[in-house]
């Protein structure tokens, strides 16, 4: 798969910064085969990007002293950069590229989630749409072990004149299986 990860240690206590009892340590890869990319102990805000779509975090403690732990939170994000999406607790974040619409034609102005009057925060460079589990149009499936939650956000090309251009669709899928999430963003091939 040609995505990244991204993993971002919000806060993280465990020690005074030596981190000779408890650490925890990333890796750009499978565990021990690949580079180490940090040791961290303490800190806010410590930020690792995989090389591939695979990245390992292991924890280490020697249950001597017990501190506040650590936080962190992942996503992954196409190797290309076009187009990133994040499956939070409440809602799905998705930034699309503004350069990337503008080469195949689309329009930022244009672009619409199931529900229409959801719109998105558009700056110089990102399309950016907070697209909430129990709203604008999401869909909801389920069973015992997973709830699906999808959106389609769509466009029309930017041009006046008429084309021979499908109009886009970027379909977005949030995949909660128990107490952790999957997530996936593709280009539908056809209408």
């Amino acid at each position: 798969n040609n995505f990244r990860v991204i993993l971002v240690f919000a806060d993280i206590q465990m020690e005074g910064g030596r981190c000779l009892s408890d650490y925890v340590e990333i890796y750009d890869g499978p565990l021990h085969t690949s580079p180490l990319l940090g040791k961290i102990c303490s800190g806010y805000y410590h930020t690792y990007t995989s090389s591939s779509n695979l990245l390992s975090v292991r924890f280490h403690s020697n249950s001597r002293y017990t501190y506040r732990g650590f936080q962190a939170n992942y996503h992954s994000t196409p190797a290309d950069g076009n187009t990133t999406l994040q499956c939070l607790p409440d809602y799905m974040h998705v930034v699309v590229s503004r350069s990337f619409l503008q080469s195949h034609g689309y329009s930022a102005w244009n672009l619409t989630l199931n529900d229409p009057f959801c719109t998105p925060n558009i700056t110089s460079e990102y399309v950016t749409f907070h697209v909430p589990y129990t709203g604008c149009g999401t869909v909801r499936e389920g069973n015992n072990n997973t709830i699906s939650y999808s959106n389609v956000i769509r466009g029309s090309s930017s041009s006046t004149l008429i084309t021979r251009n499908r109009n886009l669709r970027l379909r977005i899928n949030c995949k909660m299986l128990q107490n952790t999430w999957a997530q996936t963003m593709y280009v539908v091939g056809d209408n």
